[in-house]
């Protein structure tokens, strides 16, 4: 694979030689002075011991100037690295030469790069060993990645992304810096893994959400770089927890979407999939205050909590009802005047799911009877959002007396709803 070496160039033009004949980059490019420029061709070139591919050169506006020197490196260098059919991965900074502005200029420019650095130093040294190296007496010095300890910065990034739900991005940035550390990578990388499936399942992806997770969990629970850590064994006993969650969830999602038959001869639990669009709500009003997504998941999760009793406790398809489950004559005849559409077909809305529960004598249908006019006023107010009918804006107080109801009609504490972790790296790295 084709390398490219980034190199300052200033005051003895050995050090650069060294550097050069012990690297032999395929391509080099000479970060100079105006002042400087000449000695690569007069002295660094006729020296070297062998020919690289191709070199350019990046002047810089004033040797002494942090900002221009980095902005000049910055502006120059992805140019170069295209036309050469090369990555950020495949260059290396070497800061010997030039003046300590030049140096600088050099590490801070490739910082966000992931690379590697070089350095010519060397123990025999004139001004009685506190200055440059001697002629003939350069000793090449090859840095490990900074990126291996610059990561906690990042790391520290992704747990607030993460812990206010901005999954895409939490996992966008684990992905960055996994191309960018070398020890770290592993640990990235399944980071990143676990994001996308905490990013899944909060877009109701169950299938590659159990996927994710379950990978995640098989590597936080036996990297051993990881072990011993709180952090780290928090996060893992909390992939556990949440990926047998998520395939209750899929179960039965698996099983409502089998039929009427399936669903109504299942054993599986009925309550998962309610608990888990109730947790969802939860996330958007009290972690994102997004009280319009929150209160339309509640809404949601109040239509399953119906459909999902009639289907799986007298099988009943409240999108296709079989009238003859009807117990009552009354309740047939006002469901088929108001409820059939032009296919025949009777399709219940909301309020008719839980009056039809009510009918079938159902717990459920009896919690609704009882707070049906709060549940009415709360529901046009809901009706009224810009998510749904209206125009206003849904109010805090709006999405907490809808989840109250949603979790008395669910027979659910907010304890029992499913909790994300929250990532608390903080020294974790370190």
């Amino acid at each position: 694979m084709a390398k490219a070496l980034l190199i300052s160039v200033g005051g003895s033009h050995q050090p650069v030689v060294h550097s050069l004949n012990q690297q032999e980059p395929d391509y080099v490019i000479y970060f100079a002075s105006s002042q400087s420029r000449s000695m690569i061709r007069q002295e660094i070139e006729p020296a070297l011991h062998y020919h690289p591919l191709d070199h350019d050169i990046i002047v810089t506006p004033d040797p002494n100037n942090l900002v221009e020197s980095v902005a000049e490196i910055m502006r120059k260098l992805p140019r170069l690295l295209e036309m050469w059919g090369l990555t950020n991965e495949d260059i290396t900074g070497d800061y010997t030469g030039g003046t300590k502005t030049m140096s600088a200029a050099v590490v801070l420019a490739l910082a966000d790069h992931g690379c590697r650095y070089s350095y010519v130093g060397g123990k025999i040294r004139n001004k009685d060993g506190l200055g440059t190296v001697q002629d003939g007496h350069e000793e090449m010095v090859s840095l490990e990645n900074p990126w291996d300890t610059l990561a906690v910065g990042p790391l520290r990034d992704i747990a607030l992304l993460f812990n206010r739900c901005r999954f895409r991005s939490a996992h966008d940035l684990a992905q960055r810096t996994a191309g960018r550390t070398d020890k770290l990578k592993n640990f990235f990388s399944n980071l990143q893994t676990a994001i996308y499936g905490y990013l899944c399942w909060d877009n109701f992806i169950y299938n590659k959400a159990l996927g994710s997770l379950g990978k995640a969990r098989n590597w936080f629970g036996s990297a051993a770089e990881m072990k011993g850590h709180p952090a780290f064994i928090k996060f893992a006993e909390a992939l556990v927890e949440n990926q047998e969650h998520v395939k209750r969830v899929k179960d039965q999602y698996d099983t409502l979407t089998q039929g009427t038959q399936t669903a109504s001869q299942a054993s599986v639990d009925d309550r998962p999939l309610v608990l888990d669009l109730l947790a969802n709500a939860k996330r958007r009003g009290e972690v994102e205050h997004k009280y319009d997504d929150a209160v339309a998941r509640l809404y949601t999760a109040l239509e399953k909590m119906a459909k999902i009793k009639l289907l799986m406790a007298y099988g009943v398809d409240n999108s296709n009802l079989d009238l003859s489950k009807v117990p009552d004559q009354a309740l047939r005849d006002e469901l088929t005047a108001t409820c059939q559409d032009r296919d025949g077909r009777v399709r219940l809305p909301l309020f008719k799911s839980y009056s039809l529960l009510a009918a079938l004598g159902d717990d459920l249908g009896e919690k609704y009877r009882t707070r049906t006019r709060d549940l009415e006023k709360i529901l046009e107010v809901r009706n009224m959002s810009l998510l749904a009918h209206g125009f206003k804006a849904v109010k805090q107080e709006t999405y907490q007396t809808l989840m109250g109801i949603a979790l008395e009609f669910a027979g659910a504490t907010t304890e029992e709803l499913p909790r994300f972790p929250m990532m608390d790296w903080s020294d974790a790295l370190l």
